[in-house]
């Protein structure tokens, strides 16, 4: 008799180990998504900056030209100069997104082992349990 409840224990641990890993693995998806959407909204916000900058540049551009004064050195200087910054602030953008993205994927691999460790300790937990019945 206490063989068969040693078999019901290891199975249950088993399972248990079994549904640990599901859950884990669950979040690892979860964190991997919540990475991609980091990348994805940094991406986009990228792009709008570009956007709006260059849209303000073009319109300074304009207005010093409306007003008389020649795109030539200092004032086609200083929308070069911001055309950089604004190029430089896109960039760093997109690499914090991507900085996102990589630590979710690192968490999401973490979540991973842990489920495989937990599966392997319900298997473990079981069998040893099962060893014990059987002495």
């Amino acid at each position: 008799m206490s063989v068969f409840f040693a078999g019901v224990s290891a199975a249950a641990s088993i399972a248990a180990g079994a549904a640990q890993q599901a859950a884990f693995d669950t979040q690892a998806r979860a964190q991997e998504e919540e990475g991609n959407l980091k990348r994805a909204e940094a991406q986009e916000e990228a792009i709008r900056i570009e956007k709006e900058r260059k849209e303000a540049r073009a319109k300074v551009g304009l207005a010093f030209i409306k007003g008389g004064v020649t795109l030539q050195f200092t004032p086609l200087d200083l929308i070069e100069e911001q055309e950089r910054e604004d190029e430089q602030e896109a960039y760093s953008i997109r690499k914090r997104g991507y900085a996102q993205q990589k630590l979710a994927f690192a968490n999401a691999q973490v979540s991973r082992n842990r489920g495989r460790a937990a599966l392997l300790g319900g298997f473990a937990s079981g069998a040893s349990t099962m060893a014990q019945a059987l002495k």
